[in-house]
């Protein structure tokens, strides 16, 4: 009886702790890994501000004319293989290249793989060249020294973009849009002319031009997210301006003209100004 009494309350306690562990794991905690939110997919969408650095390399045609503004004779270069040396020793094409550097703002738009964008930006572009000619002056064989010059010194863009997340943190895009830049060109003569006396006249004459011109730019880069704020991005731009001219007056005398100043020369140089651009930049997005 003892042992039937014992067995029945055996059953009873084992029955009472499956009932208490049902109530623990009922009322237990109600979260699990599973219900963990997932974190949010990354996105390009947003405004950003960087920094880059780079090299720019680039080419400028000047073209020099050296005339005589009248035909009577009076000028102190007037004859024609005079000014076709002066002229063609200081044309050509000039190369020059350099650092370029600054800071870039924009705005991104994802749509799917799709991103698009606008950007802007402020860099040091100095980029300088100047062709040089001289030697003796053909009709008279007295020494000429001339001089072309083209010059830069700084670059603004504001461009679109257009991209493709060939990764969810990796964009390939296209770019393009407006380059602003200064672009100066001068020219400067110096030479001697037969004049009066034993002693030939400096005839001298130099001139400068500088003007902000509106081109273009187009081009392309590859942009890392690196994380949720940075980026690293590795781009090539091409950029193209207008001409500008500029004219000096080349003064002297003629030999019989008793001393006085004669019509000058017009010595003409005009200047264009194409470029590319290798950067790297560093972005950071808020």
């Amino acid at each position: 009886m003892s042992k039937l009494r014992f067995g029945a309350m055996s059953l009873a306690l084992a029955g009472s702790m499956i009932a208490l562990s049902g109530t623990v794991l009922a009322d237990g905690p109600r979260y699990s890994i599973k219900d963990t939110p997932a974190p949010a997919p990354f996105s390009w969408t947003g405004f950003y501000v960087g920094l880059n650095a780079g090299y720019a390399w680039g080419n400028s045609d000047l073209a020099s004319s050296f005339t005589c503004p009248v035909t009577d004779g009076t000028c102190p270069y007037n004859v024609p293989l005079n000014q076709q040396r002066f002229s063609s020793d200081t044309s050509g094409t000039s190369r020059s290249s350099g650092f370029t550097g600054g800071g870039q703002a924009g705005y991104n738009w994802q749509m799917g793989n799709i991103v698009l964008g606008a950007e802007t930006d402020f860099n040091a572009f100095h980029l300088s060249r100047t062709i040089a000619g001289g030697g003796p002056i053909p009709s008279t064989g007295l020494p000429w020294a001339g001089t072309a010059s083209v010059d830069t010194d700084w670059l603004f863009t504001l461009r679109g973009r257009a991209g493709w997340t060939v990764l969810p943190q990796i964009l390939l895009y296209a770019t393009g849009g407006l380059a602003v830049t200064k672009l100066e060109v001068g020219n400067s003569f110096s030479g001697f002319n037969f004049a009066p006396g034993p002693t030939p006249a400096p005839t001298p004459g130099s001139s400068s031009q500088a003007d902000t011109k509106a081109g273009w730019t187009v081009g392309g880069g590859l942009e890392w997210a690196i994380d949720r704020n940075w980026s690293l991005k590795s781009e090539y731009l091409f950029v193209n301006f207008g001409t500008v001219g500029t004219t000096a007056r080349v003064n002297g005398v003629v030999n019989g003209g008793g001393g006085a100043v004669v019509t000058p020369n017009v010595f003409t140089t005009t200047g264009d100004l194409n470029a590319h651009i290798a950067r790297v930049g560093l972005n950071y997005k808020f």
